[in-house]
């Protein structure tokens, strides 16, 4: 639900949104108009608050983990992995001997 496609943009957008938190801590209270900016960026980076980005990662490292992929496979409520098609075997050159 929160996570992202990839652990990589996961880790991008948590070092974008604590980044801004350091950010609105360190100068908010000598330029509070920077709090205005960096909080709602932090916000949207994270995609909410930082629990919902933590909780976003373990939700995408169990995923990974247990081999699901949900991104774009929700059909009809039910976000379940498509399932593989069999492996289509090579045709066999015809038995000679049964004829």
């Amino acid at each position: 639900m929160f996570e992202s496609k990839t652990v990589t943009a996961h880790l991008v957008r948590g070092a974008i949104g604590f980044a801004a938190i350091g950010g609105a801590i360190a100068a908010g209270a000598a330029h509070p108009w920077i709090l205005i900016v960096a909080v709602p960026a932090a916000l949207f980076a994270l995609r909410g608050c930082p629990m919902c980005w933590i909780l976003g990662l373990v939700e995408l490292a169990l995923a990974r983990r247990r081999g699901r992929w949900f991104h774009g496979h929700c059909l009809d409520g039910s976000c379940e992995r498509p399932p593989r098609s069999a492996p289509v075997a090579p045709p066999q050159p015809p038995d000679r001997d049964a004829e």
